[in-house]
């Protein structure tokens, strides 16, 4: 018998965030007030960001706003499902950390979709918004360092990290994404290989059955558009090019 454990990070993560007071398991006054705090402050410094790109004159520093803004954006979405979605977060992982399989390939290939529907409920929005500013956010971050003046290598470092982390982030989601198609993919070799001959009549109308339905790919779509996987990616990464093209010609 084998057990669907968390990943340690995971565990860590969790661990943070009760010892630094984001989560905890009585709602107070404390923990609540907090809460509007950070999120306040949060937004504070988004309206600051996209206040100074309206403002300015500079069409490159403009560009160069706007971008920290959409993923300033992008990050406090996330960090307002950590504040006010923990519940829903906590449930997903407890149905990942009590799930059993008796086969140890069946663990391995089941282990990252037995809360797929779940966990695309709760952050299909999030993935809507990586996939609908990947292209915006990596595109201002080529602009921004290849018309850079490169006087000061503060600004290209900043430049540098910021494209960085906008090929990362959405490089990270649309390649687990695709290791989820992929082990989905997997799923009917697995069950065939299993030792189903020797099961009882009622045991093989189910494998019957989960083989009728493994043949449908599990994978997660969202906004019922967009698919997340590597073919996502690479059309991101041509529309940023795109993208990138008109604003240079704009510029010249």
């Amino acid at each position: 018998m084998f057990k669907l454990e968390l990943p340690k990070t995971i565990r860590i993560l969790i661990a943070l965030y009760y010892h630094l007071g984001i989560w905890s398991d009585q709602s107070t006054y404390r923990e609540r007030s907090r809460r509007y705090f950070l999120f306040i402050f949060a937004l504070a410094y988004l309206s600051a960001v996209a206040l100074r790109a309206k403002v300015t004159s500079d069409p490159d520093e403009r560009i160069f706003l706007v971008v920290v803004s959409v993923q300033f954006a992008v990050q406090g979405y996330r960090f307002w499902l950590i504040l006010w979605r923990k519940n829903e977060i906590l449930s997903v992982l407890h149905q990942f950390g009590t799930r059993y399989t008796d086969e140890q390939s069946e663990f391995y290939k089941t282990r990252n979709l037995l809360v797929l529907d779940e966990f695309g409920t709760h952050f299909g929005t999030l993935f809507l918004l990586q996939v609908g500013t990947g292209s915006v956010c990596i595109c201002g971050a080529v602009y921004t360092l290849a018309f850079s003046s490169h006087e000061d290598l503060i600004i290209d470092a900043i430049n540098c990290i910021v494209l960085l982390y906008s090929l990362f982030d959405i490089f990270m989601v649309m390649y687990l994404a695709n290791e989820i198609k992929l082990s989905s993919d997997d799923l009917s070799r697995c069950l065939y290989n299993s030792n189903w001959i020797e099961q009882t009549q009622s045991c093989k109308r189910c494998v019957i059955i989960l083989g009728e339905r493994f043949k449908q790919p599990q994978e997660l779509v969202v906004g019922k558009i967009y698919p997340l996987n590597l073919l996502t990616f690479t059309s991101i990464i041509n529309g940023a090019y795109s993208m990138f093209n008109i604003l240079q010609n704009l510029r010249e």
